[in-house]
């Protein structure tokens, strides 16, 4: 048979792979590996068995059309089109699990039922079918007319198929005993084909009886076959059915009952869909519960009722899955492979067109660049449109893919709510989806703010430990999310539930019934499962339409019935063949595989055969406590699943440790023989069960391997994750140093793209360590350069001028030249921020002659970075920006998007600084994009908070609280109190001007009253945090905000006391820091302290500040001298305290020093084009 020559050949392969690798590997886990699959092709060795019958699905496809075909194109045309097509329509039948049995002439015959059957192979007889003649109809689209361009647009290869269901005699044939499939079957099967509709599927009333709730069918009458002429009927497929949303998808087929306890639940979810579809607005509801306790249930119900809704609703449905080859964005790309009817064994070309005419048939007409749009989102969600011409940019460059592809995927839904009257989401188990997913799910609900679009999320309480973030963005934007816990059913309504269950008993003794709503404590599955489990044991006969309770039958169960202590004594009941299959196929999760199994047991006394191991596995199925899964992880395996999760944790903690330990080692070893892409997406995997069986030494290699690639795949939060496992596993030791230092530096990476810079400083002092212990100076200094990274991003100056300090220091010493200027070039960068500026100056000179020709790639990328902040800091804005702009383009040539980011916010800062709106705004969007495509906490909310102030000095001040909330949002997820800070101080600043603008009705007066209440708590917020973190510069610009509103709200006592304290700490910060952030948050506070003492001119007011008396006057002279010494980056700023100060000197009559000032201000309005 020759899938069993390719399985033998696939092995062989491995085999030859992993001998070549043995030296990269573990010498033990090679071993194992390797012993494994000798096992595997032993066993496939076997001598073929005798003829015997089997039931299955037989297919069979005639294709006209060659005929005609072989007049119009030469006889090497024909074979290349037949060779092609067939290669195609082969794969198929193999990717829905058929075995192709022959060719005959211009027809296929295939069987589903080998190597062993399956309950679903007339479902995917049929799906293969349909998406042969799909692939076929593509075929006639694309490579035929590739192959002969001539031929007339009506000649195309047309195909009808057969299927029927039923026993056929596997044996050898003919002399050269080729193996071959024989019998009544595969006629019925002939015959169907040769009456079915061109281009059409006709299929047997067995096979229809199996497969019509899942596909919709019209009935074909007067059919001959079996020699019935005219008598029979069959079934002409015309598609797959939409799926209804899959309760029983975790394989429990559980007692049907009405759903009992949810009704303020469910009128939950119909008020936040009402009010969705009215408002317009997105709106993000998260139901959690513990395991089995509703939600699906919950959601199919809320479905039901969606039928039902006056509403024209598109509903989308989706799910996250524990799966072992998690790809990215698997969330948001099951929401479409639901919707589009997309399975995972069709052929690629099949699922992109299903995709593409799926997403066209809301994006519209193809000449619009929709066809583009399409492609580009399928490519994001891993469809493979790498052959585009649609593409030629996205293909080469993963962040512009990014970008793209977020944007395109917001056009769709907006035609999918403008073509609806609302869109709804339903995804399930969001707690086991990838770190991208919920980047692209965050992005949809910012960017969909203004659509009815309803997103409504189950997800276990873990999630908040998995994804801390989605929990933030419930509590800070509480109009748009919504949470609902779902807790435990009452004793009513659990007695309610068993009512239900038990409605056809004849009589349930009270004490039956409290045991079993007591043993499940509320949670409505384990009550299920319970009642279940009593009816396997015959303490409740159904054997007859009423059922009776045998109470005697109770005694030999546990006197608790609680569900894990009876799935327990049923385990221990068992044979010891199917306890222990049970148990190492609890060891791999709640996912395994029979070969895994068969491989895990090869060294048992006595091993289990293949057909052992099938009927133990059928058994299971039947007890309920497992089941199949049509798609598998593995070729040439066949996927299982535990009904639920108890079953696996029970039948996990009842397996001996020494036992768990091997059976874990050999899983680790299994996973290690796949090939080499799929053992690098398994590396946590691996990792995990090496750890389970106490190789720690090994498991720490492969968490760090699982660690750098979620780090080349740009999952952070992941890779965190998978470092902090190695750590801990790895040993001390002078022979792990190496390694401690590697695993510590990409540890200190990673949480600085989270902005959680306190943990990011302890890695890099790690790193330091290790490398020191390691003699790795270089590593000493990379490790120095980080922590001046961490502190310069926290504005902690002192710290980050000692970090590139040390860093010079000990390039220097150990003579390590490009090390050293990179150090140079830190040092200059922190140098200009302090003040220092000439110093700053000479360290840029010196760069610049070191290696303005020849020098090395990367430290000349840090000299033009530092030059452009040096030209930036001093007003040389045309230099600053091309020297930035170049640096920009080499650290995109390096490939650092990191610090190509950075460069994109600094070419913002210069802009701003410069009044070009538009052009900053253009590079802090792709700052935003940048960061978001990295993961880049920090230079996210750096975009977003200037983008912020950007909307605010325009006065759109709703586009600016978008920008400023959206930025809080993300500060509040890296749980960074300096982002948060920061955003804080923009945020009360915001509603400040608002609260101290004119208001022009009584609406503007209710409105100021918010806005004086919402500018307190920020700049209160504000204050809190910059005590806490001992940062003077902003707690003097929180407290001139509150000097403000004191000043709004004419209390003067408080206002001259915050303005006081202002300038107070303004100025002792400008004794060690001479910077212009540090001169203009100085300058702020004088004028407000001007402003204050100005509110009475006739009284001339003076305050002492720091032993010296002061005006009004003065106040405006030091904020106008200080201003000015900045230059044009703050001639806003300085507009301002000159209105002010020439109103000031207007009060108290000094007419002609008001007209000079104000005619100073009206030539900086002239000349920067200011209002």
């Amino acid at each position: 048979m020759d899938f069993v020559v390719l399985i033998r050949q696939e092995i062989e392969q491995a085999i030859v792979t992993l001998e070549a690798k043995r030296a990269a590997l573990n010498p033990e886990v090679a071993n194992i590996a390797i012993t494994t699959l000798r096992e595997k092709l032993a066993a496939l060795s076997e001598p073929l068995p005798t003829p015997q019958q089997v039931q299955g699905a037989v297919l069979v496809a005639d294709m006209s059309g060659f005929t005609t075909m072989s007049e119009l194109m030469d006889a090497e045309e024909v074979r290349d089109m037949i060779n092609a097509v067939w290669q195609k329509l082969d794969s198929v039948i193999d990717s829905w699990g058929g075995r192709v049995d022959k060719h005959v002439g211009d027809a296929v015959i295939a069987f589903f039922g080998l190597p062993v059957p399956r309950e679903d192979d007339q479902e995917r007889a049929v799906q293969a079918a349909l998406d042969m003649q799909m692939e076929l109809a593509l075929f006639n689209e694309g490579p035929l007319r590739q192959m002969n361009s001539s031929l007339p647009q009506n000649q195309a290869l047309r195909m009808r198929i057969g299927v029927h269901y039923g026993s056929v005699l596997l044996g050898s044939l003919g002399s050269n005993g080729e193996y071959s499939i024989m019998g009544d079957t595969v006629t019925m099967a002939h015959q169907l084909e040769q009456q079915a509709p061109v281009g059409g599927v006709l299929v047997s009333h067995q096979i229809y009886e199996q497969i019509h709730p899942f596909f919709d069918a019209e009935t074909r009458e007067g059919l001959t076959l079996n020699g019935k002429a005219g008598n029979a009927r069959g079934y002409v497929i015309v598609g797959e059915k939409p799926h209804a949303f899959q309760r029983g998808n975790r394989g429990t087929s559980f007692l049907e009952t009405r759903m009992v306890g949810r009704t303020q639940e469910i009128g939950q979810l119909q008020d936040v869909l009402q009010g969705t579809i009215e408002s317009g607005l997105v709106q993000v509801v998260t139901i959690v519960g513990e395991a089995g306790i509703g939600k699906s249930r919950l959601l199919y119900e809320f479905e039901r009722m969606l039928g039902l809704w006056p509403d024209q609703v598109a509903l989308y449905r989706g799910g996250a899955d524990r799966s072992v080859m998690q790809r990215p964005y698997n969330l948001i790309r099951d929401l479409f492979v639901n919707h589009f009817e997309i399975h995972r064994r069709n052929s690629a070309t099949v699922a992109r067109e299903k995709l593409v005419r799926g997403l066209m048939a809301q994006l519209g007409p193809e000449e619009t660049g929709n066809l583009a749009k399409a492609h580009t989102i399928g490519q994001l969600l891993g469809f493979d449109f790498s052959n585009s011409d649609l593409l030629p940019e996205e293909k080469e460059d993963p962040r512009l893919l990014h970008e793209r592809a977020f944007h395109d995927l917001v056009t769709y839904f907006s035609a999918v709510c403008q073509n609806n009257d609302a869109a709804v989401l339903f995804l399930e188990d969001i707690h086991w989806a990838d770190e991208w997913s919920f980047d692209l799910l965050d992005y949809l609900i910012t960017e969909c703010h203004e659509l009815p679009l309803l997103v409504v999320c189950l997800a276990q309480p873990d999630l908040v430990e998995k994804r801390p973030s989605w929990h933030v963005a419930e509590d800070h934007d509480q109009l748009t999310y919504h949470h609902i816990n779902l807790e435990p059913l009452s004793l009513i309504d659990s007695r309610h539930l068993l009512s239900e269950l038990l409605h056809q008993a004849e009589q349930v003794p009270l004490r039956l019934s409290e045991m079993i709503v007591t043993g499940a404590e509320g949670n409505p599955r384990h009550l299920t499962e319970l009642v279940k489990i009593l009816i396997q044991e015959g303490v409740i006969d159904t054997s007859s339409n009423r059922w009776y309770v045998r109470m005697g039958n109770l005694a030999d169960l546990p006197t608790t019935l609680s569900l894990p202590k009876l799935l327990n004594n049923h385990l221990e009941h068992m044979s010891p063949p199917i306890r222990t299959v049970i148990q190492r196929a609890a060891v791999m999760g709640p996912f395994f595989w029979d070969m895994v199994l068969l491989q895990i047991g090869s060294e048992d006394d006595q091993p289990l055969t293949w057909d052992e191991l099938t009927a133990v596995l059928g058994e299971l199925v039947d007890l309920g406590w497992i089941y199949r899964r049509k798609n598998s992880a593995f070729a040439g395996t066949q996927e299982f699943a535990f009904s639920h999760d108890v079953l696996q944790q029970v039948a996990y903690s009842s397996l001996p440790v020494a036992a768990g330990q091997h059976a874990h080692a050999r899983l680790a070893a299994w996973f290690v023989t796949q090939d080499n892409e799929k053992m690098i997406r398994l590396a946590g995997m691996v990792a995990y069960h090496l750890e389970r069986a106490e190789k720690f030494n090994q498991g720490a290699v492969w968490y760090g391997r699982a660690a750098e690639q979620a780090r080349r795949e740009r999952a952070p939060e992941t890779a965190v994750t998978y470092y902090h496992q190695a750590l801990k596993l790895l040993p001390e030791s002078a022979e792990t140093e190496a390694y401690r230092m590697s695993l510590n530096e990409g540890l200190g990476q990673m949480l600085r793209l989270l902005a959680q810079f306190m943990d990011a400083t302890k890695a890099y002092q790690a790193m330091i360590a290790a490398a020191e212990s390691a003699d790795e100076q270089e590593a000493v200094v990379r490790g120095q350069l980080g922590l001046f990274m961490c502190y310069l991003l926290q504005d902690e100056l002192s710290l980050a001028l000692n970090a590139a300090n040390d860093a010079n220091e000990v390039a220097e010493a150990a003579a390590l030249a490009d090390a050293q200027l990179l150090a140079q070039a830190a040092l200059g960068w922190v140098l200009v921020l302090v003040g220092e500026q000439h110093t700053a100056v000479q360290i840029g000179k010196t760069l610049y002659n070191n290696i303005k020709e020849a020098g090395p790639a990367q430290p000349k990328a840090h000299m033009q970075a530092l030059l452009g902040h040096i030209a930036r800091e001093s007003g040389h804005y045309e230099r600053a920006r091309n020297t930035v702009e170049t640096a920009r383009q080499r650290f995109h040539e390096l490939d650092e998007p990191i610090w190509e980011a950075l460069m994109q916010a600094q070419l913002g800062h210069i802009a701003r600084e410069q009044r070009d709106w538009q052009t900053a705004v253009s590079h802090y969007t792709t700052c935003l994009h940048y960061a978001r495509d990295l993961g880049d906490v920090y230079s996210m909310v750096l975009a977003l908070r200037h983008l912020g102030m950007i909307a605010m000095h325009q006065a759109n001040y709703e586009q600016s609280a978008t920008y400023l909330q959206r930025a809080f949002t993300q500060a509040d997820k890296s749980d960074n109190d300096v982002l948060r800070m920061q955003v804080s101080c923009c945020l009360g600043q915001l509603h400040l001007l608002q609260a101290v603008a004119n208001p022009q009705s009584i609406s503007d007066m209710e409105a100021k009253e918010d806005h004086l209440q919402l500018a307190y708590n920020w700049l209160e917020k504000t204050l809190r945090l910059a005590r806490g973190l001992e940062r003077p510069l902003p707690i003097s610009q929180a407290v001139s905000g509150l000097a403000q509103l004191f000043l709004e709200d004419h209390l003067l006592d408080e206002a001259l006391s915050q303005a006081c304290s202002a300038v107070e700490v303004a100025l002792a910060v400008r004794k060690q820091q001479f910077g212009r952030e540090a001169r203009r948050v100085t300058a702020v506070a004088w004028r407000v302290l001007g402003m204050v003492l100005a509110k009475e001119p006739a009284k001339d007011r003076q305050v002492t500040v720091q032993q010296r008396p002061v005006n009004a006057a003065d106040c405006f002279s030091h904020s106008h001298r200080l201003l000015s010494e900045i230059g044009e980056a703050t001639v806003d700023e300085l507009l301002l305290t000159l209105q002010h100060w020439a109103t000031y000197e207007r009060l108290r009559e000094d007419l002609e020093q008001a007209q000079v000032l104000q005619a100073e201000a009206e030539k900086i309005s002239r000349d920067y084009h200011l209002e």
